[in-house]
């Protein structure tokens, strides 16, 4: 067997992290517009869960 020399090896690694980094390819960027949540009354808010038969309770827990 003969002996590894793990100092050229970490060398050789190091060497090719770099060149891996010098290769960078890079996504194009975009802007999204983020939407506001609606504002609802609470008349519109007692219609759904009316239509959709929730309780207050459980419309509150699928609102997040």
């Amino acid at each position: 067997m003969t002996k590894r020399n793990l100092c050229n090896e970490i060398i050789e690694g190091f060497e090719s992290l770099k060149k891996s980094r010098l290769i960078k390819t890079t996504l194009p960027g975009f802007e999204k517009e983020l939407k506001t949540k609606p504002t609802l009354s609470s008349k519109t808010v007692k219609v759904i869960r009316n239509q959709w038969n929730f309780s207050k309770q459980e419309f509150d827990d699928h609102q997040e």
